[in-house]
């Protein structure tokens, strides 16, 4: 019987080690977040769904995420486009997970733009448990570990606070595989899933 998009569920429990959601972003890493940002939006019709920069208490990094139109779609297309900020203007704080940015080095997101110019950096997918696909992945499947399940808080559509657990994974070359889950809050039966409001990962 051959089944349309809507029914079909892939799920392999002899070779699926942990539970996806499904896809959430890829972003970017380039010299200028604002400007490249701009041109693809342009280009493809969507439109800014976040931001995070000093205008937002970010002193690291300038990001810019543009998606598609449908805030409720499970499968809304998020791009992200991040440029490291210059070292004389960066605060003296680490950047840690606990401060609501993802973990950022901005040596290395230098050395990443003169190696490969705008490229992709990581691709984000969304998982059952990050600490079980982390563990598994370096375990089980010899995976790099770049960045530990940490700790991020968010921002939804509704502009309340809220958490998730990201980590990354060495993928291919110099580009990342970042899982990330929500951490479910208390909410009504009439509430929206949080997963489907959440603007973008991490202080956005």
């Amino acid at each position: 019987e051959i089944k349309g998009y809507e029914s079909f569920v892939r799920h392999n429990p002899m070779s699926d080690k942990f539970g996806v959601l499904g896809f959430d972003h890829v972003e970017f890493w380039c010299g200028d977040a604002l400007a490249v940002s701009n041109t693809w939006k342009q280009a493809l019709g969507m439109r800014r769904i976040a931001r995070s920069d000093l205008s937002t208490g970010n002193d690291k990094f300038c990001s810019i995420v543009i998606g598609t139109h449908n805030d409720k779609d499970k499968n809304n297309i998020k791009m992200a486009f991040t440029s490291p900020y210059p070292t004389n203007i960066q605060g003296n704080k680490e950047n840690e997970g606990d401060s609501g940015l993802m973990p950022f080095d901005s040596s290395l997101a230098n050395d990443f733009i003169m190696k490969h110019g705008t490229a992709v950096r990581a691709v984000g997918l969304r998982v059952e448990d990050v600490n079980l696909a982390y563990e598994v992945a370096t375990r089980d499947g010899k995976a790099k570990g770049i960045t530990p399940p940490t700790l991020l808080t968010t921002k939804t559509s509704n502009n309340d606070g809220g958490q998730l657990l990201m980590c990354e994974l060495g993928l291919y070359g110099d580009v990342v595989l970042r899982l990330i889950s929500d951490i479910k809050q208390e909410e009504n039966e009439n509430d929206h899933d949080h997963d489907q409001q959440r603007t973008f990962t991490g202080h956005f």
